[in-house]
C-alpha cells in the first residue's frame, strides 16, 4: 500500500532516510529530505494565530493608505498649485489651494504661512489675522519663508489703529465737523509714524470730494511703503475722480503687478475706461473682474451693471442689479450703480 500511495513521487533507500520520521524512504528531488507523509504533515501545519493576526494588520495599514492616497494626492497638489500661483502673483488662487490645504491640515506650518501670504495680497486681513494666529509661538524653518512672513507683518502696521486713535475716534461722532477734521489732522502731525490714522482720514476727505487733500495723505503713506495696495486702489479711485484718467489707469496697473488676480483694480479700471467713454474696453475688464473670484465682489458687480447700462445692454444690467441688490453684502454698491443709472449720482458727461 505505501509503495502504491508514492509511485507518482518515486521514494528511494538510502542509509540516512526521512529528516523528520527517520524511515528509509524519503522523496526525491526536494532540497529537504521527506517521506510523503511527513511532507504531507508539514503542509498542512496550521499557521499561528499571531502570524495571521499580524498580517490583518499589515492588511488594514495597507487598506487605510490606498482609502487616504487620493486625499494626499489632493492635497500635494493643492500645495503645488498653491506655491505655482504664489510665485506668478495669482493670490486669488494661491489663497483658495491653501485654504484647501489648511482645512485639512490645519497645523501644517509652512501651508499656514502661505495662506497668510496670499490673503495680506488679497487683503483680507480677516483669513490672514487667523493664519497668523495659528503661526504665533511656531518654529519656521523655511529663511525664505519666515523672512517673507516678518516682511508683511511690518507692512502690516499700516491696518491697526493704536488704543490712543481709538480713544480719538469713539469720540468722533459727539464733535462738530471742524472739529472732527482739526482733531484728526492734529493726531496725524504728533503722530507722524502712524500711518492708519491718514487712510482712515482720506476716507472722510473723499465722502467730502476732498480730493487733493485725500491724494496728499495717501501719498505719505506710499512713501512709508510703496506696495500697499488698498492705498494704490484709493489712489486709483481720487485720480479717476479728479479726472486724471491716464494716472487712474496708472494706479490700477500698478496693482495687477503686484496681484494679476486683483479683481478691485480691474474693476476700477473698467469705471475709468467708462469715464473715457471707452464702454467696450470697460465691459470686457468688468467681465474679467466678475468671474475672477468665487465670492460675489459687490463693487465689481456694480462696476459690470454699469458697463452693461453704457453699452446699452439693458436687459443685462438689469440681471445683474435684480440678482443683487437684496443681498445685505451688495446693496449698497448695488444702490449706488441704480443711483448713477437714474442719474441721481453724476459719473460721466
Amino acid at each position: 500500500m505505501q509503495e502504491d500511495a508514492i509511485k507518482p513521487t518515486e521514494q528511494e533507500q538510502v542509509p540516512d532516510g526521512c529528516a523528520s520520521c527517520g524511515t528509509r524512504y524519503y522523496l526525491k528531488d526536494y532540497p529537504t529530505k521527506l517521506c510523503s507523509e511527513c511532507r504531507e504533515q508539514f503542509i498542512k501545519f496550521p499557521i499561528p494565530k499571531w502570524l495571521w493576526l499580524f498580517a490583518g494588520a499589515i492588511g488594514l495599514v495597507i487598506l487605510f493608505s490606498i482609502y487616504k492616497l487620493p486625499e494626499n494626492i489632493s492635497l500635494g497638489i493643492a500645495y503645488e498649485k498653491g506655491i505655482k500661483a504664489e510665485k506668478n502673483h495669482q493670490y486669488v488662487t494661491a489663497q483658495r489651494e491653501f485654504a484647501k490645504l489648511a482645512e485639512k491640515v490645519p497645523n501644517y506650518i509652512e501651508g499656514q504661512g502661505h495662506l497668510m501670504i496670499a490673503a495680506f495680497h488679497n487683503g483680507d486681513l480677516d483669513a490672514y489675522n487667523k493664519a497668523l494666529v495659528k503661526l504665533n509661538n511656531k518654529q519656521i524653518e523655511d529663511k525664505e519663508l519666515l523672512d517673507e512672513l516678518n516682511e508683511i507683518v511690518d507692512r502690516s502696521v499700516i491696518y491697526v489703529a493704536t488704543d490712543s486713535f481709538n480713544q480719538l475716534t469713539d469720540k468722533y461722532d459727539s464733535m462738530s465737523v471742524d472739529i472732527r477734521h482739526s482733531a484728526i489732522v492734529n493726531y496725524i502731525k504728533s503722530h507722524s509714524t502712524e500711518m492708519y490714522p491718514r487712510i482712515w482720514y482720506t476716507s472722510l476727505l473723499m465722502d467730502e470730494n476732498n480730493y487733493r487733500a485725500c491724494q496728499q495723505y495717501l501719498e505719505e503713506v506710499l512713501e512709508f511703503d510703496r506696495n500697499c495696495i488698498p492705498v494704490l486702489m484709493r489712489m486709483a479711485s481720487v485720480h479717476r475722480e479728479m479726472g486724471n484718467y491716464d494716472s487712474s489707469i496708472y494706479f490700477c496697473e500698478r496693482i495687477l503687478v503686484l496681484n494679476k488676480e486683483a479683481n478691485y483694480a480691474k474693476a476700477s479700471k473698467a469705471r475709468t475706461y467708462l469715464k473715457m467713454k471707452k464702454d467696450k474696453e470697460a465691459l470686457k475688464l468688468a467681465e474679467e473682474a466678475c468671474k475672477q473670484n468665487n465670492e460675489k465682489d459687490g463693487y465689481s458687480l456694480a462696476t459690470l451693471a454699469l458697463a452693461y447700462h453704457f453699452n446699452n445692454e439693458i436687459e443685462k444690467r438689469d440681471a445683474v442689479i435684480n440678482e443683487n441688490k437684496n443681498d445685505t453684502a451688495l446693496k449698497y454698491y448695488m444702490q449706488i450703480a441704480v443711483d448713477i443709472i437714474n442719474k441721481k449720482e453724476s459719473f460721466r458727461d
